[in-house]
């Protein structure tokens, strides 16, 4: 969150008031006069006071005052003098002398404000010291100053904010006696977003842009004003002003650098993968918020950030955004552009209290924005607001925020407990009796609110702007392409029933994006495809739409990202995972995948491979009455000296739970030496003239039991005595 810079962070206001103390030209004592013989003593005084050379007015204005005691005015400034050392005993004997001295001057009232304000606890004092000041001289500009930076410094918490407009009102009389004044319009504006109960950034705007026509060289007026703009969506405003106060300011630059980037990201102005560049632009402990995802991951992930280096966490957040990316095929990726606004958003908005933000901080990072949020201030002795636990704040008031969200249907509240601007999930209260521990029990906020984050960690719009995503079925098998390159052949399948006919036709939008391991685009196809359909709604339960791309990958670790889309309903669905491909060097004994299929026939026309059509089965399901159906090639066998290939092929087949072993056959072929184990497996003798094998199997398992299988083929070149295998898992079904 960009820093707000407080005129006085820890309201300790000496480092300006050299600024303003000459301001009170309407103050009495401006007017009481000095003798000629000591005025130029007094005027050289003044100056080297307005330098800041406060020991050597101290001396001009004793050496004033040991040639007459009675000049009330030396005697005023150097008590200033000795203020302005920290002599603070020294200067409060002075201004008590000037009190009783001559009680009608505002100075010595002043003088006892400016000192109890160093003095512990003692704010309230001071405020009255400086009403006494204006009391006698209204027009006292330095008195009316800081009594209105008094008052607001005793306006923090809630109960301050019920008071702050009668402080605002202390400013403007500020303007009013001193409409050039150097920090009045500054301070004034900056109630507007650091006081009060809520922001109000678009009040203070003109504010801060009247400060900078009165002092055009005001470098936080500018900052500010560039946040103001930002806050209020007056983004380019926002950014051209902070990079105007860029060069007058070389200090600010890493400030401004955090501002704009910030800016950006909760305006969603970077996309893709420059979002975490402009991230880096923040620091660490910043940064590390960006990175975090214990805020969109199930509490049961047990993910801790803060175990990791900086580098790690960035590499983890990195890697889980690019395979979250809803639309894997575009630079842009949504989710992490909205998640990176939210965590931005709740830095500026939910930080107030306490960094980085309270509880409503992480609901908002979870959920977004609600569909409604209702605030009411309530006071102790209120009983309509629907929360059980909910303590007596301070002086009796407190906030109390609810949240509604639609999709997916969740409430939250959230109470100020301690009027500081810190929301929380309501705490139970101890209480002895039964009835009423068992109910806060049954509405415990904090524990529903686990139970939601584990139900549904984490949700973005794409997710439910159009409905459930689309389900589909697909499967990757790698064989060997064109110069022993690795090809990917990507079968899928999606049922009729989820697409949106119309006039008996639908049309789907497919993705196909092969990223290597650092998330560098490969390979990427994007293509609609048409459906046409001669059956009523009813028939389309049974149909499915069968589709096969092939694109050629380097060999290496990748991530695959398959995206289908409903052209009619815009619903959607994304389907990833890692995959690591093999070339296929000549000389070399390899092995394709295994390809499952629901038919494999002669013939041409789609689908395809060796030579014969191979019927896609990308859900891996197979009745007990059909044959399992695979497909496979084998490369480089070596032949012998008559030009003669030999080798075994072994199939295994191995429950993927229970203990009984499947009971197959082999359709087809001769089967020699079956193999009795947990894992049931049958070996084949197979000889030929080619390098190359092309060998579509049916296995019979009418026997085995429904369940999840895994069927692994060992190929064996007796000539080179290597073996190569391949496996691929399949459902059996009744």
């Amino acid at each position: 969150m960009p820093q707000k810079i407080l005129l006085f962070p820890s309201f300790r206001f000496v480092p300006v008031f050299a600024v303003i103390v000459l301001l009170g030209t309407g103050c009495l004592g401006s007017r009481v006069a000095i003798p000629p013989e000591a005025k130029p003593l007094y005027d050289q005084g003044l100056a080297l006071y307005d330098t800041g050379d406060y020991a050597g007015a101290e001396q001009r204005f004793r050496r004033v005052l040991e040639r007459d005691g009675s000049l009330t005015m030396a005697r005023y400034w150097l008590g200033m003098s000795l203020y302005e050392q920290r002599k603070n005993d020294d200067a409060l004997r002075l201004f008590l002398q000037i009190r009783s001295s001559n009680g009608k001057l505002p100075h010595g009232y002043y003088g006892l404000g400016l000192v109890s304000l160093r003095m512990k606890n003692r704010r309230l004092e001071a405020v009255q010291w400086f009403r006494e000041a204006l009391r006698r001289d209204s027009g006292f500009v330095d008195a009316q100053w800081q009594l209105a930076v008094t008052r607001l410094a005793l306006s923090r918490g809630l109960f301050g904010a019920f008071s702050i407009e009668q402080v605002r009102d202390e400013f403007r009389r500020i303007i009013r006696l001193a409409p050039e004044h150097p920090q009045a319009y500054y301070t004034l504006a900056l109630t507007y977003s650091e006081f009060g109960i809520e922001d109000d950034a678009g009040s203070g705007i003109p504010l801060f842009e009247r400060q900078i026509v009165v002092t055009p060289d005001h470098r936080d007026a500018r900052y500010q004003l560039g946040l103001a703009y930002i806050d209020m969506d007056r983004i380019d405003e926002g950014i051209a002003m902070l990079e105007s106060a860029r060069p007058s300011d070389p200090e600010r630059s890493g400030r401004i650098d955090r501002a704009v980037a910030e800016a950006k990201l909760r305006n969603r102005l970077v996309r893709g993968d420059s979002v975490f560049q402009t991230i880096r632009l923040l620091p660490e402990a910043e940064r590390r918020l960006y990175y975090d995802l214990s805020h969109v991951l199930s509490p049961d992930a047990s993910f801790r950030a803060e175990a990791l280096s900086l580098e790690e966490a960035g590499k983890r957040a990195f890697d889980h955004w690019r395979a979250s990316d809803p639309i894997p095929e575009t630079g842009d990726n949504e989710r992490l552009e909205e998640h990176c606004r939210r965590v931005a958003y709740a830095r500026r908005h939910f930080g107030r209290g306490m960094w980085p933000w309270d509880r409503r901080g992480e609901v908002y990072i979870r959920y977004g924005e609600p569909a409604s949020r209702e605030t009411s201030i309530s006071s102790a002795g209120d009983t309509d607001t629907g929360l059980t636990g909910v303590s007596v704040a301070q002086f009796g008031v407190r906030q109390v925020q609810r949240w509604v969200y639609r999709t997916p249907p969740l409430q939250f509240d959230f109470v100020d407990q301690g009027a500081n601007f810190v929301f929380d999930t309501p705490f139970s209260l101890s209480s002895g009796d039964i009835s009423a521990l068992a109910r806060e029990a049954m509405y415990d906020q904090n524990a529903r609110l686990d139970d939601m984050m584990r139900r549904a960690p984490s949700v973005y719009s794409d997710q439910i702007e159009h409905g459930p995503p689309l389900r589909f079925s697909y499967s990757l098998a790698v064989f060997r392409g064109v110069d022993g390159r690795p090809e990917l052949e990507v079968d899928y399948a999606i049922p009729a029933i989820e697409l949106t006919f119309r006039e008996l036709q639908a049309r789907i939008e497919t993705a196909i994006v092969v990223f290597d391991s650092e998330w560098r685009e490969e390979a990427k196809v994007v293509e609609d495809k048409r459906i046409e359909t001669s059956g009523d709604e009813k028939s389309r339960k049974y149909e499915t739409a069968l589709y096969r791309r092939t694109v050629s990958v380097p060999p290496g670790a990748h991530q695959f990202a398959l995206r289908l889309t409903d052209a009619e309903s815009k619903r959607s669905g994304v389907l990833r995972q890692g995959l690591t491909t093999d070339a296929f060097p000549a000389g070399r004994l390899a092995m394709s995948d295994l390809r499952l299929a629901s038919l494999v026939s002669a013939g041409g026309g789609a689908f395809v491979r060796g030579g014969r059509r191979i019927v896609p089965n990308p859900a891996a399901v197979f009745s007990r009455t059909r044959p399992v159906t695979l497909y496979y090639e084998v490369y480089n066998l070596l032949k012998n000296a008559a030009g003669r290939m030999q080798l075994t092929i072994e199939y295994t087949v191995y429950p993927l739970a229970g203990s009984d072993p499947p009971v197959f056959s082999v359709v087809g072929g001769k089967v020699t030496r079956p193999v009795s184990d947990r894992a049931f497996s049958l070996i084949q003798d197979e000889e030929g003239t080619e390098e190359t094998l092309y060998r579509d199997i049916g296995i019979d398992m009418g026997q085995a039991n429904p369940g999840r299988y895994a069927i692994q083929v060992t190929v064996t070149d007796l000539h080179r005595q290597e073996s190569v295998d391949k496996t691929v898992l399949f459902r059996l079904v009744e």
